[in-house]
């Protein structure tokens, strides 16, 4: 099954090979880079969406690249050219020495205005020179800049997914802590139970009974005790719970403040 690219415009398969092998062939993306993007982009819709923004970011920044490369190329060729007008300069200059040699007397202000000229280009191609040297070092901090950013998202990910897993395993440990307090209260109630039904038999069963009566009421304290006991255990679990979700909400506004 293929779909159109929203960025490229080019035909674009729906599963992981197709997905890594169009990020790596049309988006330029390294195969590590186009490996972790596309595993992403088929784990679930918020993923996907966060890897094109990602992929837009890289594209905006490659076509700056491919821009700035262009620019760098026409400074290139015009440095070519002005080098060709330098050697050209200096053929002539070789060529009419002689002559100029002469002439020194009859034509000053010429011989001033080619060695001016000469000068001034000699200016140009340092000043192109300069201006090429810069470019290529912005390049290089674009580079580095787009390789921290890869590397800050992948951990940021790798941690929302280790507080996933630790939430999903408090919410089990939840679970069971109140099937366990539900069940020691129908023990405690049970205990009560039995307690006021010994209460009520009669006299002498009372006499008869009364150590069992004496158990029991004991059973029923330590079962009231294990309750409170795991309240205060639900309790401290649900202020852990909440903090997770603090933590998780936190990591996804790093995670859209990054793209951002």
């Amino acid at each position: 099954m293929f779909m159109q690219c929203p960025l490229c415009r080019n035909p674009m398969g729906l599963t992981f090979p197709l997905l890594k092998e169009h990020l790596g062939r049309n988006h330029h993306l390294s195969l590590p880079s186009a490996t972790v993007l596309a595993a992403n982009m088929v784990t679930n819709i918020q993923a996907n969406a966060e890897v094109w923004i990602i992929l837009n970011e890289f594209d905006e920044k490659n076509a700056a690249i491919e821009h700035m490369e262009k620019n760098r190329i026409v400074a290139l060729h015009s440095l070519s050219q002005k080098n060709k007008e330098v050697n050209e300069l200096k053929k002539k200059l070789a060529a009419t020495k002689t002559d100029a040699f002469q002439k020194i007397q009859d034509h000053p202000k010429e011989i001033l205005e080619l060695t001016g000229r000469n000068a001034s280009l000699a200016n140009e191609v340092e000043t192109l020179r300069q201006d090429t040297s810069l470019l290529v070092e912005e390049v290089k901090v674009l580079q580095n800049n787009l390789r921290c950013k890869t590397t800050e998202l992948l951990e940021t990910k790798e941690n929302l997914e280790s507080l996933k897993r630790e939430n999903e395993l408090n919410k089990n440990n939840c679970k069971i802590l109140r099937v366990f307090n539900q069940k020691k209260c129908w023990e405690a109630s049970a205990l009560s139970k039995n307690l006021e039904e010994l209460k009520s038999s009669k006299v002498s069963e009372e006499v008869r009974s009364s150590n069992e009566v004496g158990k029991l009421k004991i059973d029923f304290k330590h079962a009231l005790n294990q309750a409170n006991l795991l309240n205060i255990d639900l309790k401290k679990h649900q202020k852990n719970l909440v903090a997770h979700f603090q933590t998780i909400l936190k990591a996804k506004q790093n995670i859209r403040s990054m793209s951002n």
